[in-house]
């Protein structure tokens, strides 16, 4: 923004013309995107894939929803997000969410099973520091979980660096059925 207002300033613009034109940014497609509310659920959409941007994305949304329950409903769908190099990492991402519900490695077939997140292991992980943490089998259990355990003033976010088989707008759906 500050970039953005020194160049329309450098380019002659009045600084309330480059003010009121940033005051109407509705920000980036799939970056915390809120796609709605559902009987006083929010779900939000993330590309947030590899941990650092999962542990920011998960800060940021408490701070902008505080006092709410966040609840991450992960799909690890790169070969990177899939691999086991980043247990560690995921867990102090994951510790910013108060229910985290992990969809199957996409890659799974193309990762040696020593190479691949053991999703079981994070789940306990998470759980021994109160981090409600569940691995499902399929993306539609992740839906079905996510959809009948919200609550009013919940915010869901869906993380993934694909379409998560259209999970977030298939969330929003189901909410209001």
């Amino acid at each position: 923004a500050l970039a953005v207002g020194a160049v329309a300033l450098a380019d002659g613009l009045p600084p309330q013309v480059a003010a009121d034109a940033l005051a109407r940014f509705a920000g980036v497609q799939r970056r915390l995107e809120e796609l709605g509310t559902v009987a006083g659920v929010t779900v939000v959409d993330d590309f947030a894939h590899h941990p650092t941007a999962v542990g920011e994305s998960l800060k940021a949304l408490a701070r902008r929803y505080p006092g709410r329950r966040l609840v991450a409903l992960f799909e690890p769908r790169s070969l990177t997000a899939g691999r086991e190099l980043f247990h560690r990492a995921y867990f102090e991402a994951f510790s910013f969410a108060h229910r985290v519900l992990l969809a199957p490695v996409f890659h799974a077939d193309r990762l040696e099973e020593a190479d691949r997140l053991d999703r079981d292991r994070l789940v306990d992980e998470l759980r021994a520091t109160g981090v409600a943490a569940q691995a499902l089998d399929d993306l539609d259990a992740v839906l079905e979980t996510a959809a009948s355990e919200a609550l009013p003033g919940d915010v869901l976010v869906t993380m993934s660096s694909g379409a998560f088989g259209g999970l977030p707008r298939r969330l929003l759906e189901a909410l209001g059925s």
